[in-house]
């Protein structure tokens, strides 16, 4: 587990499809066209852009979440345990790798609550296939499978201004990670603050500052 404060770290957020992003009202989500996206959770109406598309690189200020007080990155695996007949001790075999990122955030707008209470939680998806142009976009409804490059959102980490020496950043990206939790915490005497949780089974990609285009890339195929 690694924690970092809100101050040391830049949280940026993207959807994983190149041209479309989570967009819609007050209380609704939904699946929209590549228009210029405002800063995340900006209300302007009709239509607002709460979640950029993924080349909307990191670094920018319609991709930042804002408000951010803390950061928690923990790694670990999914196991099964095995029992084998005349053994005493059980086999723990790891079935897969797995990350969670839990954000916290002062509320200044509702942007998580719509994206958790409507179904908005896993991305978007693309009928006619990773980044497809013909297909039909709508919002990944959980009751499809999770196989696809467009699946869930993307998290840009910024750490530091002076990571790598000289001036470098260093950039961990999770891909594909859906939100699997959100709370808010509701005190007379403290500012409101909420706690959102997300998941991924996709390794992450470490790049320094200006690894973009790796930073920006779609998942393989061999990576889902």
């Amino acid at each position: 587990m690694a924690y970092f404060l809100g101050k040391d770290v830049k949280v940026f957020m993207t959807t994983e499809h190149t041209t479309y992003c989570v967009s819609g009202g007050a209380s609704v989500a939904t699946a929209t066209g590549p228009e210029s996206s405002p800063n995340i959770g900006s209300n302007t109406p009709p239509v607002y852009s709460v979640i950029p598309r993924r080349d909307v690189s990191y670094g920018l200020a319609n991709s930042r979440v804002t408000d951010v007080i803390g950061i928690d990155v923990t790694p670990g695996t999914r196991q099964e345990e095995i029992s084998f007949m005349g053994k005493n001790t059980n086999l723990q075999a790891e079935i897969k790798k797995e990350i969670i990122v839990t954000l916290t955030r002062k509320v200044s707008d509702n942007t998580f609550d719509v994206l958790f209470n409507t179904p908005a939680r896993d991305g978007v998806f693309d009928s006619g296939g990773a980044d497809g142009t013909a297909g039909t976009k709508t919002l990944h409804d959980g009751l499809r499978t999770s196989k696809n490059q467009n699946f869930g959102y993307r998290l840009h980490l910024e750490l530091g201004n002076d990571a790598l020496g000289s001036g470098k950043k260093e950039v961990m990206t999770i891909r594909n990670c859906c939100i699997t939790a959100h709370t808010k915490t509701l005190d007379a005497n403290n500012a409101q603050e909420e706690t959102i949780e997300f998941y991924s089974y996709v390794q992450p990609v470490i790049s320094a500052d200006g690894g973009i285009s790796q930073a920006t890339a779609i998942t393989g195929t061999d990576e889902i």
